[in-house]
């Protein structure tokens, strides 16, 4: 499905830990902006599967497609197809429109931040019983990708970046508490 072809895959696995999803997608969208940053190409395939058994005793999470750009790797600011932050988030900090361009699958930014005295609560959106079949397991991707983002605009402003998870923090109706960004 949604095949893309690429001259290189790296084909993502994990033991299956608490929070291993939002680690998969906080560590490789490291390696995706790196690989931007030299104008190669990358896509993330959320439902790519290797063509060969894979000798390993770890679940396969995502694909991560990779190889020289056909065009730019870099886009417009209004070239992208995002969610406006006050809807979201709560609160500001400049750091949310990093985290707004974050790539999610199917573009829907299944998250919302509140901020809160310099920290930003992180939360994931709760799927229906037939979403949370499909899109479950991508959706904790994409918060770790959504965290990458708000780690690297953290580092952009010279500060320590730090995830922690509170013991009490709001609730957000609909959404899942998932950590704090300090």
């Amino acid at each position: 499905l949604f095949s893309i072809k690429a001259p290189h895959y790296f084909i993502i696995s994990s033991e299956t830990k608490d929070g291993y999803l939002t680690n998969v997608g906080f560590m490789f969208q490291q390696i995706d902006l790196f690989l931007a940053s030299k104008g190669i190409g990358s896509c993330w395939l959320g439902m790519a599967k290797p063509t060969e058994q894979l000798d390993s005793k770890l679940q396969l999470v995502i694909v991560l497609a990779f190889g020289p750009a056909l065009k730019s790797p870099h886009r417009e600011l209004a070239n992208f197809k995002r969610k406006p932050l006050a809807e979201i988030s709560s609160g500001s900090d400049e750091r949310l429109a990093c985290a707004r361009l974050a790539p999610s699958a199917t573009n829907s930014q299944n998250w919302f931040f509140v901020c809160d005295d310099g920290n930003i609560h992180i939360y994931k959106k709760k799927l229906n019983p037939v979403s949370a079949l499909m899109y479950e397991k991508v959706n904790g991707v994409d918060i770790g990708i959504a965290i990458c983002h708000l780690y690297v605009a953290t580092l952009r402003q010279g500060k320590a970046f730090a995830f922690s998870r509170c013991i009490t923090v709001k609730e957000v109706a609909g959404y899942t508490y998932i950590g704090t960004v300090d």
